[in-house]
């Protein structure tokens, strides 16, 4: 398993991105307080198939920014950065 991370690790290097999870959890929260003050929000965020499908294809990234079970802090506890202990590249591989 560490040989196929090392390799995944060389291959996304150059497109690595720094802050990622920060980025995510930043995002989450932000759709977290306008979903708010607008309830059908996440479900025009979520992903669906068959919306996906007849062209909405915003669909296949924005379900990322729609924060887990619907409380902020919880983005905290499911996207907790280890950048430190693993690198950018690594961390990159574990977000997505």
């Amino acid at each position: 398993m560490n040989r196929l991370l090392d390799r995944l690790e060389r291959m996304i290097r150059p497109v690595s991105v720094p802050q990622v999870t920060l980025g995510l959890i930043v995002l989450q929260i932000l759709v977290f307080l306008m979903a708010q003050a607008r309830r059908d929000l996440i479900g025009q965020l979520d992903l669906v198939p068959d919306n996906v499908l007849r062209g909405e294809i915003w669909r296949i990234f924005t379900f990322l920014i729609i924060p887990p079970i619907g409380n902020p802090i919880c983005a905290a506890f499911f996207w907790e950065p280890r950048l430190k202990d693993t690198g950018v590249s690594r961390g990159t591989i574990y977000t997505c």
